[in-house]
Parts: C-alpha cells; sequence; structure tokens
C-alpha cells in the first residue's frame, strides 16, 4: 500500500501572458514551505514526479532536494492550456454577456471559469490543440501509472490535473471538475491511498502547512 501525494505548484508569475511562468518569491517560498511539510511527515528518499511546466518543476525540485530524492519528469501531469482556452476566439464569441462585462472589467477568474466550462462541455476536438477528453485521459493514464509504482510517490502538478484525480473519485462529473480544480491553493497537498480496492482519497487541498503563527494566510494564494 502506497500514498501518492499530488502537491499543487507554488505560485507563478502572471501567466495570462505565458502560460509556462517560473514562481514567484512568494511561490518559492511555498514550495520550500510544503517541502519542509513533507519532510517533516518522514518521507526522505521517495520518488517525486512532475509535469513539463517551470512552475511545477521548480516546485518539484524544491521537494526533491529536502527529501534528498531525485525529481523525474512525466508531462502527462502538465496543466491544461489557460492562454489557449481564455482566449480562444471561438468561446468569446460563444461568451455570455456576464462574461463579456468581465472580459471588459479584466477579471480573469471569471473569464476562466467560462473557458474552462465552454472547453469542458462540447466536443472541443477540434478546436483547441487539446481538448477536455485528451486531457482527462492522460491525466487519469498518469494516475493509473503512478499506482502500479511501489511505495509513496509526491507529484508535483497543477490544480485542473489535481481536480481531475479527485473528480474522478467523485464519479467523473465536469461540474466536479470545475468544483475541485477551483479551489486548490497553491503548494496544497492531496493525498491519496493506493490499496487492494483502489485508490481512495484521504485528503483534499491541505494546506494547514502554509498558515504560520496567528494564523497569518500570507502563503495561502489561489493563483
Amino acid at each position: 500500500m502506497g500514498v501518492i501525494y499530488l502537491v499543487r505548484h507554488g505560485q507563478a508569475a502572471n501567466y495570462s501572458s505565458s502560460p509556462d511562468s517560473p514562481l514567484t518569491g512568494t511561490g518559492q517560498r511555498q514550495a520550500d514551505t510544503v517541502a519542509a511539510e513533507l519532510t517533516r511527515r518522514g518521507l526522505g528518499g521517495v520518488r517525486v514526479l512532475h509535469g513539463g511546466m517551470k512552475r511545477q518543476r521548480q516546485t518539484a525540485e524544491a521537494i526533491a532536494l529536502a527529501l534528498g530524492s531525485a525529481s523525474q519528469q512525466d508531462d502527462r501531469w502538465d496543466e491544461y492550456d489557460y492562454k489557449e482556452i481564455v482566449g480562444n476566439a471561438r468561446m468569446r464569441r460563444l461568451a455570455s454577456v456576464s462574461t463579456v462585462k468581465s472580459l471588459a472589467k479584466g477579471n480573469t477568474q471569471a473569464i476562466l471559469e467560462d473557458g474552462l466550462a465552454q472547453w469542458a462541455s462540447t466536443d472541443s476536438s477540434g478546436e483547441y490543440a487539446e481538448s477536455y477528453t485528451r486531457f482527462q485521459q492522460r491525466v487519469l493514464a498518469a494516475m493509473a501509472d503512478a499506482t502500479t509504482l511501489d511505495g509513496d510517490t509526491v507529484v508535483a502538478t497543477s490544480a485542473g490535473v489535481i481536480g481531475m484525480i479527485v473528480a474522478d473519485l467523485w464519479s467523473g462529473d465536469v461540474s466536479n471538475w470545475l468544483t475541485a480544480q477551483r479551489v486548490v491553493i497553491n503548494s496544497s497537498i492531496t493525498s491519496l491511498v493506493n490499496g487492494k480496492r483502489g485508490v481512495s482519497l484521504l485528503a483534499f487541498n491541505d494546506h494547514t502547512h502554509l498558515i504560520g503563527d496567528g494564523g497569518n494566510r500570507d502563503l495561502v494564494t489561489y493563483r
């Protein structure tokens, strides 16, 4: 029986202009903090995986350094293409009036929410480089492979990926995915145990390690 720890990367620089942005100063502090928490849990020497994005790799490197492990890249743990989904011309033409108003106000979260819903609710295979279905398939394939590995595994990945895995355990409904991925905090830990009866969720979005003395929440971020 092994535990798979899905860690969301630390806060990244504004990736509305570049989807492969590095960690911010706060993001690096978050990565170092979650690395210290995993060390405290006695995970020294465990396997560390990460996607190919800079923010995922930098988070994994901080964790691997703290645990005395070597990190391994697997691009299947990459996030969806934020820039394409938000900027897709078809999505904007189909956007609701409220989203058009959000575009005018620069409300990035509302724009993203509408874009993700559109991407996930239509047969978009011809409209995007990667459809929602293909994204789902590669993420779940990466997770399935992780469950075949001996011992514990730490994976530095992103909110959409973590949300997809959790939603699959909740029945795989798109609305569950949208809800789960929306609330995943930077450098939070989602823990799943891989036992004889399959994968079970132990903890979702655990971020108590990010809350400082006196309840300081400076390291608790969503974007």
